[in-house]
Order: structure tokens, then sequence, then C-alpha cells
């Protein structure tokens, strides 16, 4: 993931839409963007990010060869509005697009490719934006949770301790939602799992859970990728993203 992280900074650089990382004096403030790739059955992508009404081209390609699960540090770029488009990698021809998005100075945002080939309703393939509050709270993680595993149902996210469910912070989370109220949670290593709502079993990744490190300060996001049963398509998983 590092080279497509230099390759992004690299291409901000030079980008006439976007701008380098940082900003000086008297400068209108910057919007930071992250992307990833959370489509479980999807090939690896080119990524573009381009003026509204603008063809896809090797002028306005973000990311390139991008592959599953990949995901971006934050970049800077010009405030504004932009479309965003998916290809397949080594292609033009967009597979999924986000227009209209509206990045705004001194905001995050998060844009994740989700959903499945052939999919349908709330299961095809879309380009889903998310704001990100990256405000640390002192003494204290910050933990937003996202479901974008197409194929599984409403969740909850449960501490495994004991050989069972010690607490279950987040409930009913159903495809894809995002917690509306992050979790502050104490520092110290905690090991996820997830359930179908008001289950006690399956647990999904596996009956052992992830185990997750949290200190004060940080600002996470954890979010449940992969499918359950589609073809072709990589495993259920849960992914840490680190939002500072």
């Amino acid at each position: 993931m590092v080279r497509y992280c230099k390759k992004l900074v690299a291409l901000l650089a030079t980008s006439a839409l976007l701008a380098a990382c940082g900003g000086g004096d008297g400068e209108p403030p910057k919007a930071s963007l992250r992307v990833a790739h959370f489509a479980p059955d999807v090939p690896a992508v080119d990524v573009f990010l381009k003026s509204p009404g603008a063809a896809n081209s090797a002028s306005n390609r973000l990311l390139q060869n991008v592959s599953f699960p990949a995901a971006t540090a934050y970049s800077s770029v010009n405030a504004g509005t932009y479309d965003a488009s998916v290809a397949l990698a080594g292609t033009l021809t967009g597979v999924v697009n986000l227009n209209g998005a509206n990045l705004a100075g001194g905001t995050s945002t998060s844009v994740f490719a989700t959903g499945l080939l052939g999919g349908t309703g709330a299961q095809a393939l879309a380009l889903r934006a998310y704001v990100d509050d990256r405000t640390p709270v002192s003494g204290k993680a910050k933990v937003r949770v996202i479901h974008l595993s197409p194929d599984a149902p409403a969740v909850d996210v449960v501490v495994l301790a004991g050989g069972g469910i010690a607490a279950r912070p987040v409930t009913n989370l159903a495809y894809p939602n995002a917690t509306t109220t992050p979790l502050l949670l104490d520092p110290g290593t905690y090991t996820l799992a997830v359930v179908p709502t008001g289950a006690t079993t399956p647990v999904l990744p596996s009956t052992a859970g992830v185990p997750v490190t949290l200190a004060a300060g940080d600002v996470d996001t954890v979010v449940a990728i992969g499918a359950l049963a589609a073809p072709g398509a990589q495993p259920f998983q849960l992914k840490v993203l680190d939002d500072r």
C-alpha cells in the first residue's frame, strides 16, 4: 500500500485539479480525502478524480491497479465539487461512479468502492462517501464502525472474553451504514467479532475474533468487509483504518 500512497502524493503534486499537501499562509483550507477498494468480488481497479462532467483520462487518474482491500492514507485536495470514477485496472471505462461529491475545506471524507459485481439494489456496485470526524478525545480511543459486507445481514459487533461474548458495543448495524455516534473506549486490547443481530453464533470472521489494540487519543474506523457467500468474493473480515 505504501507504493499506492507514494503514487497518490505524486499525482496530487502534479494534477491541475488537486493541490499539494500542506498549504501556506493565506491559502484556503484544504479538504482531506481517503479512498479504499472494498468491493469483494471486483478485481484490481484504477480510480479517477476529476472536474464534474469530465471524462476519465490518464491526467485525472488518481490511483492505479488497486486491489481489495487496499486503502490510502489521507491526502489534501482543493475544496470543491468533484466526480469520482472507478474502472477496471488499465481501462478508462467507469464501472461505478460518484458524481457531484462536495469536498469542503477543513473536512475529511472517505470514499469506498463497495458492493458486488452484478449486484442489484443495495448490493449493487457503488462509490459511497463517509464524512470522517478525526478529532481525538483525551484519554479515550474513538472508534467508528461501518458495515460494508454486501451479503451479510444486520450485525452486532461484540467483544469476546472468557470464551464468550462480554459486551455488544454495536447492535443492529445494517449494510452499508456507519455508527452514528463513535464508541469512546478505554485504552487496551479488545477481541472483536461479529454476529447476526441478537445471535450468539456464528461468530465472524472466526470464533477467535480479531484482536485490536487501542491507545488513548486513537481515532479509528473498523470496517466489516468481504462477503459471506458471494461466488468468487473475498471472505468476510474486519479491517481497522487509522483516521488520524
